[in-house]
């Protein structure tokens, strides 16, 4: 997303970007996603840099898709309220993605906000257990149906 490059991401900012995700579905080279194995235990120094930069130039941290502790890596460093653009509730449906009760509320302490990933994978715990036994050509509709 940004090459590992601060200049990079000041580009961005310069060009009106008001919001980046730290992970996507893999690690970065300087942070810990929720689906992929840690390899840096959350954020690395670098990493705190991007944080802290991001603050600097006014551009949210979005900590949807990064590992709980990249998550906690971030509060501690932001001076701002972090987002979690596209999240939901573990406790509701257990995937990585998802946020802890407790995530939820230590993100709200700091003036953070969650806003719902609305995708059924990410909703229903009673999916995602039949997705892995369903048949992997096996089709879903719109409407979650098999």
């Amino acid at each position: 997303m940004i090459a590992s490059d601060l200049g990079v991401l000041r580009m961005y900012a310069a060009l009106g970007m008001r919001y980046m995700t730290l992970t996507h579905s893999g690690n970065d080279e300087w942070a810990d996603s929720s689906t992929d194995k840690p390899v840096h235990n959350g954020l690395t120094d670098f990493g705190k840099d991007v944080v802290r930069e991001m603050n600097r130039l006014g551009v949210m941290v979005d900590i949807s898709h990064v590992s709980d502790k990249t998550f906690y890596d971030a509060l501690e460093v932001s001076k701002a309220p972090l987002l979690a653009s596209h999240s939901s509730c573990r406790a509701i449906c257990d995937a990585a993605r998802n946020m802890t009760d407790q995530m939820m509320k230590d993100l709200a302490a700091k003036g953070g906000m969650v806003q719902i990933n609305y995708h059924v994978g990410f909703l229903s715990q009673e999916f995602r257990d039949g997705r892995k036994s369903r048949p992997q050509n096996q089709r879903i509709d719109r409407q979650g149906s098999y």
